[in-house]
């Protein structure tokens, strides 16, 4: 994956990376590249089509080493294609300008700096949760995300912050349809819980 960015049109890695690493909206990107809208929006589709164009083959090619492993390089494929659909639709969501995001806020303890948003759209099964300015984990600790939905509190996955203390988190279930009641990011045991039970660093509403 990350040879098939580099090999990416410098004008539409520019564009993704603007796009997905940065969270802008399509309008955002076309005034900061000081494009007109259409061109912004062709130029992410464009490098779009272009990393599947690259996958797509480089996976296609293991399949010639064995013929026992020819099931698992089709598995594998399914996957890469699988992850590849679920990011375009994550970045449609976070370049969507009609998509007003949740901001969890840090909590007493955290860093005041640290905080999220959470986006969703009614009746879409997906949401992305983009964290910023977390420090690292405590050893043998791994953030993790939850959603409150009827009072039942549903893990969104786990993040490993990088050096800047950034990290995403794409989730997709039929819960993430409908509004959330409360967001919240824990500190929980590696390699996560099945509900929170450490302390919470961001949450929505802030309490």
């Amino acid at each position: 994956m990350r040879r098939a960015l580099e090999l990416l049109p410098p004008a539409q890695r520019q564009a993704l990376g603007l796009a997905f690493f940065d969270e802008l909206t399509h309008e955002q990107i076309a005034a900061v590249l000081q494009l007109r809208l259409g061109t912004a929006k062709s130029r992410i589709r464009a490098g779009l089509q272009k990393l599947r164009e690259q996958l797509v083959p480089l996976l296609g090619s293991l399949s010639v080493v064995l013929l026992t492993a020819v099931a698992l390089v089709l598995h594998q494929q399914g996957e890469e294609r699988g992850v590849l659909a679920q990011g375009e639709r994550a970045l449609d969501l976070v370049t969507s300008s009609d998509v007003v995001p949740i901001r969890l806020e840090a909590l007493p303890g955290a860093p005041p700096e640290a905080h999220a948003n959470y986006r969703s759209r009614p009746g879409t099964p997906l949401a992305v949760l983009s964290l910023s300015k977390l420090p690292p984990a405590p050893a043998g600790q791994i953030y993790q995300a939850w959603l409150r939905h009827q009072e039942t509190w549903l893990s969104l996955g786990t993040a490993v912050p990088d050096a800047e203390g950034k990290a995403r988190i794409v989730a997709e279930g039929s819960a993430l349809a409908a509004q959330p009641e409360a967001l919240e990011v824990t500190l929980e045991p590696a390699p996560g819980s099945a509900a929170p039970s450490g302390p919470a660093w961001i949450a929505w509403p802030k309490r």
